[in-house]
Order: structure tokens, then C-alpha cells, then sequence
């Protein structure tokens, strides 16, 4: 059986743009931490690579780059406040590495957004993950949900995989955001402590989805 998240886990994501309306909106997640191993991590831009393998039981086909790295922001490399401490060092060597893995269930009442044309539709939604060590470098995100098409409650039931470094864990969070394929834009943000987690243990998470109120 797994077990339901600390409150300390259930952040609330931000709203950014293309969708209106007060409904509720919620993000349902389930992850799990795997113990630390030694790995021989390659010379590569993004040490914290992302491996995406759904398994057989689970439905669905997680995609890899669906966009181009010159679209939206956050899989270009958005900043999420990480710290100068979690940027990678160069050449390789031996790094102990904690998997997560990361099952993305649903989301529920994703407002309506207005798209190239100017007609109001439900958008089409993926899920994009990466680590804050990556948004340090500015490196593109590399894992996604496959696209729900014109979907205000789209449903994935997909599995991702994410590396992060042991040493780093402490201030290290998962990146997730619900990202529009209409338009390439986000539609929500939302950063999870990964720090707090204990290996070994599944956690629930059904995030609420804020609304970001912008001035002027």
C-alpha cells in the first residue's frame, strides 16, 4: 500500500498563462524514490538525464522531445531557483545517483484557453519534467507525457524516470509543468522536494493548481 504524502509535499503549482476560470485544479502524481547506487556518469550538458521507459503494466507511451529546445521556456532551460551548489561539474566520474520514478496520473479542470485563432478550446495538454540541477545550466527538459488532445481533464497513467545526484538531494526538487502543445506555452509550474522524500516509499500527491494573478 503506498503511502499518502507529508503535507510539507503538497505544494501548490503556479498558474502562468493561456487559461481562465475558478475552477479547482488539480494535478494527481505518484512517485517513488529508488536507493542510491554508484553510476559512471557521461561528460554530458545534463548530468541528471532523464531515462523515460514506461513499463508494460502501465498504459500509455511517454514521448522524448516533442519540441524543439527554441519553444517554450521551461524545456529551453527555465530557472527555478537552484542553487550555484547544484550546477554540474565537468568531466566524468563515479556519482552515486537516486532514481525516481514518476507516475503521471491525471489532471482535473484545466480551464479553457484561447488558441492561435482566437477561439476559445479546451487545450491540449503534456506533462514536462527535469531537475532543478538541470534548470541550473539552463538545460532543456527531456522527459514528457505523450499529448492529450483538447482535453480540460486529460488523463495520462504514464511513467517517467529521473536521476538525481545523492549529494545533491538535500536541495534538489522535481520540476514538473502542464505545458499547452496548441501554443507551446505553460499553463502551470510546480517544483517537488525530493530532499524530504525516503527511499523505498510510494507517494500520493493530488496538487492544486493555483492561479497566478499577473498585475496590470
Amino acid at each position: 500500500q503506498g503511502q499518502c504524502v507529508s503535507e510539507s509535499l503538497l505544494l501548490q503549482g503556479d498558474k502562468l498563462s493561456g487559461g481562465e476560470g475558478s475552477r479547482d485544479v488539480r494535478l494527481q502524481v505518484e512517485l517513488q524514490l529508488l536507493d542510491a547506487a554508484p553510476v559512471l556518469v557521461p561528460h554530458t550538458p545534463s548530468p541528471g538525464a532523464v531515462v523515460v521507459r514506461p513499463p508494460s503494466s502501465v498504459p500509455g507511451t511517454a514521448q522524448t522531445l516533442p519540441f524543439s529546445p527554441t519553444t517554450d521556456p521551461f524545456i529551453r532551460g527555465f530557472s527555478s531557483g537552484a542553487s550555484s551548489g547544484n550546477t554540474p561539474s565537468r568531466g566524468s566520474g563515479p556519482h552515486r545517483l537516486c532514481k525516481l520514478r514518476i507516475l503521471i496520473s491525471r489532471a482535473e479542470n484545466i480551464p479553457e484557453v484561447t488558441n492561435l485563432e482566437g477561439i476559445r478550446t479546451a487545450p491540449s495538454v503534456l506533462v514536462a519534467a527535469k531537475t532543478t540541477r538541470d534548470a541550473a545550466v539552463r538545460a532543456p527538459a527531456t522527459s514528457f507525457t505523450s499529448v492529450s488532445p483538447n482535453n480540460c481533464n486529460p488523463v495520462w497513467d504514464e511513467m517517467l524516470e529521473i536521476n538525481f545526484r545523492e549529494s545533491s538531494m538535500p536541495k534538489e526538487r522535481l520540476l514538473l509543468a502542464l505545458v499547452n502543445k496548441q501554443t507551446s506555452k505553460l499553463l502551470y509550474k510546480l517544483g517537488i522536494p525530493v530532499g524530504q522524500m525516503q527511499a523505498g516509499r510510494h507517494y500520493n500527491l493530488a496538487i492544486r493548481l493555483r492561479e497566478q494573478h499577473a498585475a496590470g
